[in-house]
């Protein structure tokens, strides 16, 4: 097994099929989920501009475990 972490509170770790239409498409949801280009209470608090950024990594997560068979 091995498990990925992330620290950071912007950053989170999912699986994706690495084809240019399913990129998109995860792309595409996070933004009508949790838009860039409107303002959060955590931008008026921090002055930052990432609460979309906070949002999203909450949604997908900060960690993965998988499995590792013979070293692959």
């Amino acid at each position: 097994m091995i498990n990925v972490f992330v620290p950071g509170s912007t950053g989170a770790v999912t699986t994706i099929e690495f084809e240019d239409g399913a990129v998109r498409d995860l792309d595409e949801a996070l933004e009508n989920i949790a838009p860039s280009d409107r303002e959060y209470h955590h931008d008026r608090r921090w002055g930052d501009g990432n609460g979309f950024s906070h949002l999203r990594a909450a949604l997908l997560g900060p960690s993965l475990t998988a499995p590792v068979v013979a070293g692959t």
